[in-house]
């Protein structure tokens, strides 16, 4: 097996990663479950570095760094954000925070989220290219009603929402199976060990790209947050930083295969930077 992998990843990163102009770092595990008494909204904190595999026809890891936040609070609510990590040279970070210096909060989640998508399209100007390849969830209270809104592009239509205790959006299907439960047993308590055992379960699986320390926050009605699970973030100013802390060892990438990877993102890393000037 180990022989077989070495195989693909010689076919597959001369190829692809060179003909990436920008490698992002792509998040992967995002979910939000309605509990009987409140909503858990869990993330993991794996950034992962990707490429396509012509054998089994999807973008696979092959490095990755941990601690990455992917939880936020916009406006009233919280939101969590999978997929591209940054926005061309800014984080997502630093854009939700923007939002809520220059805006007022919204009494539901799709003004929430609509009112940010035009901020950041009509506003910032931001382009529709650096805008693809996220998936989203807004969760919060409605005034009493717990919502839970999953959408799949910063510009879709299809925004959803669902408000019954026992749903479940998530991001990765693996999870999906082991939040399997019993409505009459759907307590805030059952949910986060289930997250927990399912989330040591879906990491065992290096291509998922799941992995790194848990951030689960639990929102009570009011809107009120309270932390489950946290950890000490990464926080970069710009993406530039991240490829020069990188590049100088400050922040270490663990790489699946380093003897075929290690230098090729080095010098990808290099030639990004440099394009940022």
């Amino acid at each position: 097996m180990r022989i077989e992998m070495y195989v693909i990843l010689l076919i597959l990163f001369p190829k692809c990663l060179r003909c990436q102009s920008v490698i992002q770092p792509h998040g992967t595990l995002i979910v939000a479950f309605i509990c009987n008494n409140g909503i858990i909204l869990a993330a993991d904190s794996r950034a992962s570095f990707t490429a396509y595999n012509d054998i089994v026809k999807r973008e696979i890891p092959y490095a990755y760094v941990d601690s990455f936040r992917k939880i936020f609070t916009l406006g009233g609510f919280q939101i969590g954000i999978t997929g591209n990590e940054n926005v061309g040279n800014i984080y997502w970070w630093d854009l939700v925070e923007k939002y809520n210096k220059t805006h007022k909060r919204d009494s539901s989640l799709k003004l929430t989220f609509l009112h940010f998508s035009k901020y950041l399209i009509n506003d910032l100007k931001i382009s529709d290219s650096l805008l693809r390849g996220n998936f989203f969830i807004v969760a919060g209270f409605e005034g009493n009603r717990p919502v839970i809104t999953g959408i799949n592009s910063i510009h879709s239509d299809t925004i959803f929402s669902v408000y019954n205790v026992g749903h479940r959006i998530a991001t990765n299907d693996c999870i999906k199976s082991k939040l399997a439960v019993n409505e009459n047993y759907c307590t805030c308590d059952s949910i986060i060990n289930l997250l927990v055992n399912g989330f040591t379960s879906c990491s065992q699986d290096w291509q998922l790209g799941i992995g790194g320390p848990l951030h689960i926050v639990r929102i009570n009605q009011g809107n009120h947050i309270v932390t489950i699970k946290s950890f000490k973030f990464i926080r970069f100013r710009t993406y530039t930083d991240f490829e020069k802390s990188i590049i100088n060892k400050t922040t270490i990438v663990t790489h699946f295969f380093p003897e075929y990877t290690r230098d090729k993102l080095i010098e990808i890393l290099k030639d990004n930077v440099l394009h940022h000037y």
